[in-house]
């Protein structure tokens, strides 16, 4: 049962949602109102929130009429489907709210919409809500008034309610059916929670607490920070990064004040050997090359890849460094100049240069931001920059993934350039438009699509290349001998995964006579071709100078030129060595 202070708290929450509310030609508005805690230094200290719960495109209505029917489809969504995407909402947000607030309750629903009043004649904006306890809150505000109407009723009659509150109790009742109590009980999403998760990150510092200290790393002044407006629709998200240690303070209208620690020391700063997780961790998916050739890619530092898949089309499947969930994001740039000659965005490319499901992911970033991938959708060029078609034709200030790299470490200036940026060619309006666009000629590219396939592919298989060179096992310590086992193994892991590898033997010579040493590596290129344009990937050259990479890579004429120098020899050649 509510106190009479809750209920008190819940009223003013409900003036405040209609006294902030922009506009008279809204779309109606579905709210989850919840208790919060507002400053994380005074937990004893709580008041009322009321989130805008996101709704799909397809789902928004126009006339408060159909709100009675929403709202039911609602519920039996949340109730009796698991795999309905609400769910998952839901469960987000819930598990958001927690994580600033483990104590957090959810006390009600609420619609936000508009009406007329004396038989048509005066507009009015209403919000009709229903407590934990069955109470019934229904406010008026006409046109050109400041103060709002506000009638609670906690003994409802059935028969003199409005149409939406049996809806608003039936939704209600399933959010809070998954699980005995939701704000209590649903975990936050995997990742660091501790005690210190809810202390602030920053605090004063100096003789006259001008500067920044970082409580996490003792940074001082080393901070970055901005402010957008928020995807709630009012106010601002802003945040405060540690450079140092990537530490952060982020608030917004939603959620409120929270904070991220880093871990500290990291491994770098601790001298661990670790393999370029920022690299590593950056993408994840499978390349599917025009020409067929497949490449998979790791799933984090130092993790074994999949089972190489099959091709499963001749178009460029632009996952590879490219199209794909990102992580890290301290070195992410914003877009280039122009889209490149090849983006999916673009008006003038053809249609079916791509594969199906790398146009299936376009419309996905068209949904309300709430449900929009978390992932920056980056240009396949692979050059560390979002893809510029996608950052055109999008609102820069809608897009989920945008917000979140802010909270990942990506500067300042290239997210604003980001969210700013005008495309100087025409692209589509949409990422559906663009989809529907790319996928018309898909099972019969024309002449110019089939040219830019042709095109790509060698650099997305190099790419790939690259990829997984990352995921083959290496000795902990190379030594002589080692590289007649290793090299057969690596070069057939490598054709497993669709690459043309093969061994090949270089002698070292200590002088024009003299053999020093014959040694095994791994050479991959066409076999027809030239092997000057193919590249050696190497995994015990560290037996001739340790400081050398554990996967070695360079281009042949590269590797004969920088083995000698490793290995103190006068050269190094194929071995036997072609004829004169």
């Amino acid at each position: 049962m509510l106190s009479f202070t809750a209920v008190h708290a819940l009223s003013e929450c409900l003036l405040t949602v209609v006294a902030d509310a922009a506009g008279w030609d809204t779309t109606p508005t579905l709210l989850l109102l919840h208790t919060r805690r507002p400053d994380p230094t005074d937990p004893a200290r709580r008041d009322m929130h009321a989130i805008a719960f996101p709704l799909h495109p397809d789902d928004q209505v126009t006339d408060p009429a159909e709100l009675p029917a929403l709202l039911r489809r609602l519920s039996d969504s949340l109730r009796d489907d698991p795999s309905n995407p609400y769910r998952t909402t839901l469960g987000t947000i819930v598990a958001r709210i927690r994580r600033t607030d483990p104590d957090a309750r959810l006390l009600a629903w609420a619609t936000l919409h508009h009406d007329t009043l004396d038989g048509g004649v005066c507009r009015a904006r209403r919000v009709d809500s229903v407590d934990t306890d069955g109470r019934v809150y229904q406010l008026t505000c006409p046109h050109g008034e400041d103060k709002p109407q506000l009638r609670v009723d906690d003994a409802p009659d059935p028969k003199d309610v409005p149409a939406v509150v049996p809806g608003l109790a039936a939704l209600l009742a399933a959010s809070r059916s998954l699980t005995a109590d939701p704000l209590a009980e649903v975990k936050a999403p995997a990742g660091r929670q501790d005690a210190a998760d809810d202390e602030p990150i920053f605090a004063p510092w100096g003789p006259d607490g001008a500067s920044l200290r970082c409580r996490v790393c003792a940074a001082v002044d080393e901070i970055c920070q901005d402010e957008m407006p928020s995807m709630a629709g009012y106010g601002e998200d802003s945040y405060v990064r540690c450079t140092r240690c990537g530490s952060v303070e982020a608030t917004d209208p939603i959620f409120g004040w929270r904070a991220k620690p880093a871990t500290w020391p990291s491994d770098s700063a601790t001298g661990a050997d670790t393999i370029a997780n920022s690299e590593q961790a950056e993408h994840d998916g499978q390349a599917v090359m025009a020409d067929g050739i497949g490449a998979d890619r790791p799933r984090g530092a130092g993790s074994a890849s999949d089972d190489a898949q099959e091709p499963s089309g001749r178009q460029a499947d632009a996952a590879d460094k490219g199209w794909a969930m990102s992580r890290g994001h301290a070195d992410t740039r914003g877009p280039a100049k122009s889209p490149c000659g090849s983006c999916p965005y673009r008006r003038d490319v053809p249609s079916g240069v791509w594969d199906a499901s790398e146009y299936a992911k376009l419309p996905d970033y068209d949904a309300p931001t709430a449900l929009q991938p978390h992932g920056l959708f980056l240009c396949h060029q692979a050059d560390g920059r979002v893809c510029a078609g996608w950052a055109g034709c999008h609102d820069g200030n809608e897009l989920l993934a945008l917000r979140l790299a802010a909270l990942q470490g990506m500067d300042p200036d290239e997210i604003t350039a980001t969210r700013t940026y005008v495309s100087p060619v025409p692209l589509f309006s949409s990422g559906q438009e663009a989809a529907a666009h790319g996928m018309a000629r898909i099972e019969d590219p024309p002449v110019q699509a089939r040219r830019t396939i042709q095109r790509l592919a060698p650099k997305i298989a190099a790419r790939g290349l690259d990829t997984t060179v990352q995921t083959l096992p290496v000795p902990l310590t190379p030594v002589d001998g080692d590289c007649l086992t290793w090299a057969p193994a690596t070069a057939t892991r490598l054709r497993d995964l669709g690459h043309p590898a093969r061994v090949v033997q270089v002698a070292g010579w200590a002088d024009h006579q003299v053999i020093a040493f014959v040694h095994w590596t791994v050479l991959v290129a066409d076999p027809d071709g030239d092997p000057d344009g193919g590249s050696v990937i190497d995994v015990t050259a560290r037996q001739f100078d340790p400081r050398l990479p554990a996967r070695w890579v360079l281009s042949w004429p590269e590797f004969l030129v920088a083995l000698a120098r490793a290995a103190g020899a006068d050269r190094v050649t194929a071995w036997p060595e072609p004829p004169a």
